[in-house]
C-alpha cells in the first residue's frame, strides 16, 4: 500500500506542477509579446535602456533600429503563434 501511495503522491504532484509551470508559461509569454512590441515600436527607447550607464547623449544607428525592429516582428510573431498554440491545447 506505501508504495500505491507513492505512487498517487507524485502523479499528484506532477499535476500540481504542471498548472505552475503553465502560468509561469503565460508569463513568459506576455513578457515575450509586450517584448516584441516595443522593438517593434520604439526600438529607441530599449536602445537608451540598454546604453544608459554607458552612452552620454548618445543615439543609435539605422542599423541597430532595423535590426531591432526585425527581431520585434520576429518576437511578436512568434508570440501569437505560440498563444494560438496554447489557446488551441
Amino acid at each position: 500500500m506505501n508504495g500505491f501511495y507513492r505512487i498517487c503522491k507524485r502523479l499528484y504532484d506532477h499535476r500540481e506542477f504542471s498548472k505552475r509551470k503553465e502560468a509561469g508559461s503565460m508569463l513568459e509569454l506576455l513578457f515575450l509579446l509586450i517584448l516584441g512590441i516595443l522593438m517593434l515600436f520604439k526600438p529607441e527607447l530599449l536602445w537608451k535602456i540598454e546604453h544608459m550607464f554607458t552612452v552620454k547623449n548618445g543615439e543609435p544607428t539605422e542599423l541597430y533600429l532595423a535590426f531591432m525592429r526585425v527581431g520585434g516582428a520576429f518576437f511578436l510573431i512568434a508570440s501569437v503563434f505560440m498563444l494560438v498554440y496554447a489557446a488551441v491545447k
